[in-house]
């Protein structure tokens, strides 16, 4: 039996044990699904599209969804049964779990070939990976990517928390970071929490993106896994399999598969170009006006871009080195993207931080986000959040 070109958007699928949007358990041919903003809830077994998989799943998606469970959760199944296939597939969820909980499968026995994981992957006990939880019995995970934060107590990577019996991950790059939770926090590696029994080849992860290191797989610079030039430094990867992407401006491009470059599935053209993309390092500015958006190293710069007229400027990382004067002439706002981020000058920088002129109005909009005393027109201000200062 084949399920095919089916699209589910904002559906709640709540069960006990083999719990997907699409069917309980899959032994048939899957192809051409799209799950959108829907929930998936179960206890063991759950999955974004299917709970248990024992056939095909073949060019789906399940992205901008959450699926919840206590074992064996995963973005797109739970659990896949021996001669199984997931094949260019790609998770872009926040994947929940106590245990064996992965971007694209929570518990693996099944090939998992040209798929990747953009979204959020918690076991909140052990085993959490960016494309699988656990790999077992001689399966093989080739030519995949995560991107998304994995995250867990105890055997966690940026592809699998455990690879056994025979297990092979082959081809793949982890970029995105693998966090412990809690200070007793053992095994949380950039690709590969545990390695039982099984063989890791050609799998790279970027370090100076990752705060975890690895052993099983090999740490390279973003120079060196970004822009045209990547596939030459990532051994093993085929062109047959991934597109080198061009670095822009603003962002680093790491190698994206060529299933979804070609999609004509805009989401997912998009998830994948989105999925590899990277803002160069110091760009912490983010300017949004006139519907273009840019990006600054220093809030001088980005003020000066918005001039005149009217932007939004949202800080995302610590600006914690102002030292140079910002003009506003315009009516600007400025938000951290969470109330965390710092806004401080420098401690040998005393001069005024802001000068609002010329009929410019300047706004504060985040609740109570961490800033240091700001010079303001010659006032010394330390509350400033949600605070409006317009020239006189």
């Amino acid at each position: 039996a084949e399920i095919s070109n089916l699209t589910i958007t904002e559906s709640l699928v709540i069960g006990t044990d083999s719990v997907g949007s699409v069917v309980g358990s899959n032994d048939g041919t899957i192809r051409g699904i799209k799950i959108i903003y829907s929930e998936i809830i179960g206890e063991t077994g759950v999955g974004g599209i299917t709970g248990e998989n024992a056939g095909e799943i073949i060019e789906s998606s399940s992205i901008y969804s959450d699926v919840t469970g206590i074992k064996n959760v995963g973005g797109i199944a739970g659990t896949t049964l021996i001669d199984s296939v997931i094949e260019t597939c790609c998770s872009y969820n926040t994947v929940t779990g106590e245990e064996v909980v992965g971007g694209i499968v929570g518990e693996n026995v099944s090939d998992i070939s040209r798929s990747f994981n953009a979204g959020e992957v918690t076991a909140t006990t052990m085993y959490a990976g960016g494309i699988a939880g656990r790999i077992s019995d001689g399966s093989v995970v080739s030519n995949c990517y995560n991107r998304g934060t994995v995250s867990s107590s105890s055997k966690a990577g940026g592809i699998a928390g455990c690879l056994r019996t025979q297990g092979i991950i082959s081809c793949t790059y982890s970029v995105g970071d693998v966090v412990g939770l809690g200070d007793g926090a053992t095994d949380i590696y950039a690709v590969l929490g545990e390695l039982a029994n099984g063989t890791v080849e050609s799998s790279y992860y970027d370090k100076n993106k990752i705060s975890a290191t690895d052993v099983y797989a090999t740490g390279l610079a973003t120079t060196k896994m970004t822009g045209l030039t990547a596939l030459s430094n990532l051994v093993g990867f085929s062109s047959q399999f991934w597109i080198p992407t061009a670095d822009t401006e603003f962002f680093v491009n790491y190698p994206q598969l060529e299933t979804f470059v070609s999609s004509s599935d805009y989401d997912l053209f998009d998830i994948s170009a989105e999925s590899v993309a990277y803002l160069k390092a110091g760009l912490i500015c983010k300017v949004i006006s006139n519907s273009e958006t840019s990006y600054y190293k220093t809030l001088a710069e980005a003020t000066e871009k918005i001039s005149t007229g009217t932007g939004i400027i949202e800080i995302m990382d610590d600006l914690e080195k102002i030292q140079s004067e910002a003009i506003i002439t315009g009516n600007v706002t400025i938000i951290p993207t969470n109330d965390s981020i710092k806004l401080k000058r420098v401690k040998h920088y005393y001069d005024q931080v802001f000068t609002v002129k010329d009929g410019g109005v300047l706004n504060f909009g985040a609740d109570d986000a961490k800033y240091s005393v700001l010079n303001i027109n010659g006032n010394n201000v330390v509350d400033i959040t949600n605070t409006k200062f317009a020239s006189s």
